[in-house]
């Protein structure tokens, strides 16, 4: 059996006893979810009466903390104090909003991932594809307390409700996500001064600079993300950010799947080819990217005259799955 389920079931038989005694009425389940690449989490729903926003925290990491050797006590006490957060979280949520489109259609964006790997949960979620990739949509929530917010993945069932389109979607996504001017482009240079400084340090976002008479380095990598980097890639989606890229730099640029949060951006020309490229990013997803997070096996280019992002076909190795 699977131990996390196992711990699981053991969490949600004991967890009333650290939670107060105004949530002694939830009833606790265990869920199996699906989620993004066809990844299993377990997870527990708690669910009080008459409520309908019923969180589910996930058990992955609260059971990796147990097996790094913490007491069960202190993981029994975090995991009541996070459902009392992201109970307190969902008491903002108006459902009833989420069914009217006029209400949430400013808070629609897009999320690009896999088609293969997410196949089975696009049967029934509005979207379209850009190469092997494909973009759904979600309805995104203003942050609330402590940076938390919510989401909710539209479904075929909202559009019919709403009487619109996947056209209407993407409209509405990109015009968002271009309006609120989300998007990063750093260099890995200033991504890693980031990373490792000890003094606040944002970078210079490419994105924002006049491309006149700019001459940016093309020996280097750029990171392409959203200010949140949460599902970044999707600015592979939005045709104004390409164009952007493309003005500065003119003789292209290859784009290459880091995961679905980003996406590194190589000038050309390159001293790496195409089929060379290809090998280092399966290799980094073999090592570094864990499941769930993993957008793609290959390499892609922007296509200037078709105002498009395609596969470069060097890159894709034929004789066997990607993932």
């Amino acid at each position: 059996m699977n131990p996390v389920k196992t711990f699981a079931e053991g969490v949600a038989a004991q967890i009333h006893e650290y939670l107060p005694q105004d949530y002694k009425n939830i009833r606790c389940r265990v869920q199996e979810k699906v989620t993004a690449n066809g990844v299993v989490q377990i997870g527990i729903e708690f669910a009080r009466p008459n409520s309908e926003a019923d969180p589910i925290i996930y058990m992955e990491s609260y059971y990796d903390e147990i097996k790094e050797g913490a007491e069960v006590y202190v993981v029994m006490q975090e995991i009541a104090s996070d459902y009392i957060q992201h109970d307190r979280k969902s008491r903002y949520l108006d459902t009833g909003m989420l069914m009217d489109y006029e209400a949430v259609r400013d808070k629609i964006e897009p999320v690009l991932l896999n088609s293969m790997a997410n196949r089975k949960g696009f049967l029934w979620m509005p979207h379209r594809e850009i190469a092997d990739l494909s973009l759904f949509y979600s309805v995104v929530l203003p942050e609330q307390e402590k940076g938390m917010r919510a989401s909710m993945a539209i479904q075929n069932e909202h559009i019919k409700h709403w009487g619109v389109s996947e056209q209407d979607l993407y409209t509405q996504a990109i015009s968002n996500m271009e309006r609120r001017e989300v998007g990063t482009l750093v260099s890995m240079n200033d991504t890693l001064r980031k990373m490792f400084s000890r003094e606040r340090y944002e970078g210079r976002n490419l994105l924002n600079l006049d491309t006149g008479n700019m001459k940016l380095p093309t020996d280097i990598m750029y990171v392409l993300t959203n200010e949140k980097t949460i599902y970044g890639a999707s600015l592979v989606a939005v045709p104004s950010v390409m164009e952007k890229v493309n003005q500065l730099f003119p003789d292209g640029y290859y784009i290459l799947p880091s995961s679905v949060h980003e996406v590194m951006i190589l000038p050309k020309p390159c001293d790496i080819s195409a089929k060379e490229l290809g090998e280092m990013v399966r290799d980094i997803n073999r090592h570094e990217v864990c499941e769930s997070e993993w957008l793609s096996n290959c390499v892609y280019e922007y296509d200037k005259e078709k105002c498009a992002v395609r596969q470069v076909p060097e890159s894709v190795r034929h004789r066997e799955m990607e993932r």
